[in-house]
């Protein structure tokens, strides 16, 4: 008979020696890694929090390109958030939602660019409860409340600190606000490094479920740097909502968030890429939800599939059952 002990301890060592290979691999291709820049390398983008309960409440935290001069890129983005969330037995945000949408950014001055992006999404119980445990098991991260609860069923609801209960329909198809961004160049160093103030705007069409009755607003601060191997992103940025209350749940007007993100290298076609997002309380009401979330992106990005850079990233969350999305694929096409 197999000592199933003997057996979990080999998987354990055979998992830490992937995980030490991978970055030693990692480290050696970026120590080699030298040439031009490419369009691998030229957009820092950070997605949107992805959590059911804030589904069109949000902006992207950074949808500004990293790249001086000129700029006209369009790009598609799609996703989809797997969520187990049990807040202190209260409490229960339990699907998928799926995000999908294209945005385009244009200078207009040397200084002045525009953006506008239109998103669809949908929510519901999904397929990816019993690989997503798996996968948590295989690397050892926390399981949340996963632990007996049914597979691939949607429930969000629960009560606020009011005693009211709230409920969230599924939504098979429904449009979000449009997004209007603004980013001026404050200052720029030999076109390698920039500073920018960002300005965005949602237009309320009530669409769908996931739509705001008034205006929301963005303001902040992205500052980019990138050489010929690599580009970084930092910056951090306010979100003022004018409609606070939708379905039961209060919105807080004001939120803040800080985010950076790297991309490095590899090989001419092959790029890194690593984001991380802290975000502050976006839901007021619901018992005990927590202060605020932090997100880390990493994923690759490449121009050998299509021809034009194709990124690919797993978003996890570090503190599952804390109220955001417990991890996410989010794939996106660029097109210079």
């Amino acid at each position: 008979m197999v000592d199933i002990f003997s057996l979990k301890a080999i998987l354990e060592r055979g998992r830490m020696f992937f995980i030490l290979s991978l970055f030693f691999i990692l480290h050696t291709k970026l120590s080699q890694a030298e040439g031009p820049a490419s369009n691998l390398l030229l957009d820092n983008r950070i997605s949107s929090d992805l959590f059911i309960p804030t589904l069109g409440k949000t902006f992207d935290p950074q949808a500004f390109i990293s790249r001086s001069g000129s700029v006209d890129l369009s790009s598609l983005d799609c996703s989809v958030s797997n969520t187990h969330n049990k807040i202190d037995s209260v409490s229960l945000v339990d699907g998928e939602s799926y995000l999908c949408g294209y945005r385009y950014e244009r200078s207009i001055t040397k200084k002045l660019r525009l953006q506008g992006s239109l998103n669809s999404a949908a929510t519901g119980g999904g397929i990816f409860d019993s690989s997503i445990s798996g996968w948590h098991r295989f690397w050892g991260f926390p399981n949340g409340n996963r632990t007996g609860s049914a597979n691939n069923q949607y429930n969000v609801q629960g009560t606020t600190e009011d005693g009211e209960h709230f409920n969230l329909k599924e939504e098979n198809f429904g449009i979000l606000d449009p997004q209007i961004y603004a980013s001026y160049l404050l200052s720029e160093a030999e076109k390698e490094s920039a500073l920018y103030f960002n300005a965005g705007l949602s237009v309320p069409l009530q669409l769908s479920q996931f739509a705001s009755k008034t205006p929301n607003f963005l303001f902040g601060l992205t500052y980019n740097r990138h050489t010929s191997v690599s580009s970084l992103s930092l910056g951090t940025d306010l979100t003022l909502r004018t409609d606070t209350s939708d379905q039961g749940l209060n919105y807080s007007p004001v939120s803040a968030g800080i985010f950076a993100g790297w991309t490095r290298s590899i090989f001419d076609s092959l790029a890194f890429v690593s984001n991380t997002t802290l975000q502050s309380q976006v839901v007021e009401n619901i018992a005990d939800y927590p202060e605020g979330v932090w997100y880390v992106d990493l994923g690759i990005r490449t121009d050998i599939i299509l021809g034009v850079p194709l990124e690919i990233l797993i978003r996890e969350n570090l503190y599952p059952s804390k109220g955001s999305a417990d991890v996410s694929l989010i794939l996106r096409v660029l097109k210079f």
